[in-house]
């Protein structure tokens, strides 16, 4: 793991909101415990590589992604739920945003 190009969005007893520009093959790491995480990246370039961790301990880790984004969602959900609610196909050359999460008594949530 590289933390020179990481980037971090942590809510604890809390919210946590983080947006604007994502770099290519940028790292983030999204934490909700007892609290919610929000990540807009509906700035993405085309083409862009996106690798976000997600943990969700009792909170929620909710990802929003540009329409025609290709999401690969893994990991694991025990009493909770990590899902893909993005609509529509991905286009050819759009984003691909990599999520791999951790939701426990939590969702972590691709919209």
């Amino acid at each position: 793991m590289n933390d020179k190009n990481a980037r971090w969005a942590v809510g604890v007893f809390g919210d946590s909101t983080e947006s604007g520009s994502w770099q290519h093959g940028e790292e983030t790491h999204a934490v909700a415990v007892f609290g919610d995480s929000t990540l807009d990246m509906r700035a993405i370039n085309p083409g862009d590589e996106i690798t976000i961790r997600a943990v969700a301990g009792f909170g929620d880790v909710k990802v929003m992604v540009p329409a025609g984004s290709r999401v690969e969602i893994s990991g694991l959900a025990l009493f909770g739920s990590k899902r893909n609610e993005v609509s529509g196909d991905a286009t050819a050359g759009g984003p691909v945003v990599r999520v791999k999460a951790w939701a426990i008594f939590g969702d972590v949530k691709v919209a």
